[in-house]
């Protein structure tokens, strides 16, 4: 069995848009589902996740991610103690929500556990209070890990890091980690650990994975390959492929059975 050694990690809790706050509790891509969780299913959200592995782990910092989305507080008030600034991004609401409902963690029964062996709510939030920072220069997944691993260069006693979001997330989090250690030759880190929330924004046959072929003498035609310009097509483009590819397998699936 591998052993983690506490209090020489990072933790990294990623960030999830604002925008889509307040959708509907039922709504599988609501903030609140997806940060938070759902207490009466005992489903930890990437926040309460997050502070399980922190109690668990102790890691000298927990990092809380920001996308490019950002909210007005004064239609907030009562949700947050914010009151210094008009607008605060991703990494803001998720930690004053997270400090504003801590007792909230005790209903998630696995993390309630935790918060028990820590010696109770009041030691737990002494302790996130402190070692708590937040990204506030990020503005997308590759910049809370590239930021993230700027923090580990300052700091050579950190072999290692927890790396916290849904699971459909959690693929591309790791191709852009490896590529960036790749690219940049990171020194000290030794390897991380990407981490699953319990709420997802996509069920298991919403996330694809294409990879190169591993066999000698394939054909040149590689999913990965051309399916990857997608994302380098505008708005308009992405909607004409969508729409042909889905009339090419209607079609295909029609021949298929005749």
């Amino acid at each position: 069995m591998i052993q983690i050694a506490t209090g020489s990690s990072y933790l990294l809790i990623h960030g999830f848009s604002l925008e889509n706050l307040n959708l509907g509790s039922s709504d599988n891509k609501d903030w609140k589902y997806i940060a938070w969780g759902v207490p009466e299913k005992d489903l930890m959200g990437r926040i309460p996740t997050g502070i399980f592995y922190a109690l668990k782990y102790l890691p000298k910092k927990i990092f809380i991610g920001s996308g490019a989305s950002k909210i007005d507080i004064s239609l907030l008030e009562k949700k947050t103690r914010v009151t210094s600034k008009r607008w605060v991004i991703e990494a803001e609401f998720m930690y004053h929500y997270l400090i504003e409902n801590i007792s909230d963690l005790q209903q998630f029964t696995k993390l309630n556990e935790r918060i028990e062996e820590f010696g109770g709510l009041e030691n737990v939030k002494k302790f996130i209070e402190s070692r708590t920072a937040l990204d506030i220069d990020s503005k997308s997944t590759l910049g809370e890990i590239k930021n993230l691993h700027s923090k580990i260069q300052e700091d050579e006693e950190v072999p290692f890091y927890f790396t916290v979001s849904s699971p459909s997330h959690l693929p591309r989090i790791t191709k852009y980690i490896i590529n960036e250690m790749r690219k940049y030759d990171i020194k000290g880190i030794d390897f991380f650990i990407p981490v699953a929330a319990s709420t997802d924004y996509a069920n298991e046959n919403e996330v694809l994975v294409f990879e190169p072929s591993s066999k000698k003498g394939t054909n040149n035609l590689e999913p990965a390959t051309i399916l990857n310009q997608y994302f380098y097509l505008n708005q308009e483009g992405q909607n004409l492929f969508l729409k042909q590819s889905e009339s090419f397998f209607n079609a295909f699936k029609r021949n298929s059975n005749r």
